[in-house]
């Protein structure tokens, strides 16, 4: 319940921000054409008409509405059309006028009616609309006098919608007439009255909730095992214990994160969603994933939360939900609740332990995808892209927590270097952050594993440069079995080698000098010789040590990117 409870404050934290553009629920946007302020003081109605040549219908608000059809449609509350709320009739027949009062009551009835049951500050605000609007014709008297022009058409004209407020407020803002609304919109949902386990309040319990927008058959959040739910008294026709209010809050809540670019990311056939209460992202979490830049990294590793300081102790929460859809059900996979500064660190971390040096002397950060793409041959096989979209999920889990990657997935990427036989970026960085995260940040440059991939890859490019591109390369023939015995190859490699250096001191005597002047330190600097065989964790190591000699013949250093 501990989700669905802070969806749900969630929901009225958004509905309470005016510009977060969530609409509670039984709430929908729509073009207001005029806008009446009841005077509470003076008695007056002061009307504003919104309507500009560009905009005809009026602004855009967030107002109550439901669904309605028929000659006898109910009506909307506080805002409506004015055929509603001003008896203005459709046209000039007896019976329209007479269609139209009748609709005008029964709508300051509905005022009336929520004021009653209400209660509160709400309450006082529906019975001034409703004593204003007792008697009509002061509103159409107040449009004239302001020099409002109507439509021509009755029927436009009776179409304007309308809605009210009370002193310059807002009576639509209280979170109690929000809370009546969605109740009295949501009967087909409602079951028998009960305690909500979200908010504690006695009411109406949900039947049945609303979808989410996840892909699959409509899924919906909330299911209940009902063997084990009717301990709580629930059954079939009640589903778990939850108000009606809350069902619908929470879904909305949900259904805002899933349509906002800045709290929600596609991994595959699973949707990760995250929000920090009171804390404005501004997109820095989707594009951290998504597309890393070096200047977000450095910020974050400084405890920099999209321009605001986050102090080692700030209990602020972070709140990352992973969701995937089962047979029309949304499967929660994992809900984390992190600290902020936690977040920050961690992520921190992530970055620094898998980043790779660019050709411009800056460090290079992966996309999310990429990093879980080093890990399998890309195909459009089902595995395959069901393997992708599983790490996708453990890195960022992991990314969030500080937990360190799962290393099972080291030795899907070691099969790959090993059926490859070469090291690309993204999947050396991906190693790296294995390595790194299961050893408690350490770095891996120091080992002899390391320093043989080092050698490895200085004679794969004193081959080159000796003969140039060739079919079948050191790294071709060798790679394969020096990752794992580094004993059965590279000695047979030195012996080789010695042709190519002296080809190599004819042709070009400084690259020679300095291909060997590096063997010879690498060598140097090991401290048992060639291993006989690697474990696993050793052979990530090598291939982390021939990507790295293998970047430096690629990228080599220049007076910019040294400095």
């Amino acid at each position: 319940m501990s989700l669905l409870r802070d969806l749900n404050k969630l929901g009225e934290d958004l509905a309470a921000d005016a510009d977060s553009g969530f609409l509670p629920v039984g709430f929908e946007r729509k073009p207001v054409a005029i806008v009446v302020d009841v005077d509470t003081r003076g008695g007056t109605l002061r009307v504003n008409d919104t309507r500009s040549p560009d905009n005809r219908r009026g602004v855009d608000r967030g107002v109550p509405w439901q669904k309605r059809s028929g000659s006898a449609a109910p009506p909307n509350l506080v805002c409506d059309k004015l055929e509603y709320v001003a008896g203005v009739a459709k046209d000039a027949e007896q019976r329209s006028a007479s269609k139209a009062a009748g609709l005008q009551r029964s709508w300051v009835a509905l005022l009336r009616r929520a004021g009653a049951e209400i209660g509160g500050g709400s309450a006082d605000a529906l019975t001034a609309i409703a004593d204003a609007m007792a008697d009509p014709s002061a509103l159409v008297s107040a449009i004239v006098e302001k020099g409002i022009e109507l439509p021509v058409k009755p029927g436009d004209a009776a179409s304007l919608l309308c809605t009210f407020l009370v002193d310059s407020e807002d009576p639509l803002r209280f979170s109690e007439l929000q809370d009546w609304w969605a109740t009295l919109v949501s009967t087909d949902a409602a079951g028998e009255d009960g305690v909500c386990q979200v908010t504690g309040a006695v009411g109406p319990i949900a039947r049945k909730f609303d979808a989410v927008k996840l892909p699959g058959n409509q899924p919906t959040l909330i299911s209940a095992n009902f063997e084990a739910a009717e301990r709580y008294s629930g059954s079939q026709s009640t589903g778990a214990r939850i108000s009606v209010s809350a069902a619908k809050r929470s879904h909305a809540a949900l259904n805002w994160l899933l349509g906002s670019d800045t709290h929600h990311a596609r991994l595959g056939e699973a949707t990760l969603v995250w929000w920090v209460p009171g804390v404005p992202d501004d997109n820095l979490f989707a594009s951290l994933i998504n597309d890393p830049v070096a200047e977000q990294v450095q910020a974050l590793t400084h405890g920099l939360w999209a321009g605001r300081s986050v102090p080692l102790g700030d209990h602020t929460s972070f709140r990352a939900v992973l969701f995937t859809v089962s047979t029309a059900r949304v499967v929660i996979r994992s809900d984390q609740t992190v600290a902020l500064a936690q977040v920050v660190r961690s992520l921190g971390d992530y970055f620094a332990w898998h980043q790779i040096p660019g050709t411009n002397g800056q460090p290079r950060y992966f996309p999310l995808r990429r990093l879980a793409e080093a890990a399998t041959r890309i195909g459009k096989q089902g595995a395959q892209m069901a393997h992708v979209n599983r790490l996708q999920a453990d890195l960022l889990t992991c990314a969030i927590s500080g937990r360190p990657v799962p290393q099972h997935y080291l030795g899907a990427a070691l099969r790959r270097c090993h059926a490859e036989r070469t090291v690309p970026d993204n999947r050396a960085a991906l190693i790296s952050l294995i390595l790194r995260s299961n050893a408690g940040g350490s770095p891996v440059d120091q080992s002899d594993a390391y320093r043989c991939g080092q050698i490895f890859a200085e004679y794969e490019y004193l081959q080159f440069k000796a003969l140039g591109k060739i079919n079948r390369t050191v790294g071709d023939t060798y790679f394969a079995t020096a990752m794992s015995h580094p004993a059965r190859v590279i000695p047979s490699l030195e012996a080789k080698a010695r042709h190519h250096l002296g080809k190599l001191r004819r042709d070009n005597t400084g690259a020679q000098l300095a291909i060997a002047r590096r063997l010879a330190e690498l060598n140097a600097g090991l401290t048992d010789g060639y291993p006989s065989a690697l474990s696993i964790e050793q052979q990530a190591e090598f291939v982390l040590g021939y990507h790295s000699a293998r970047n430096q013949h690629l990228n080599p250093p220049t007076k910019e990117n040294t400095q």
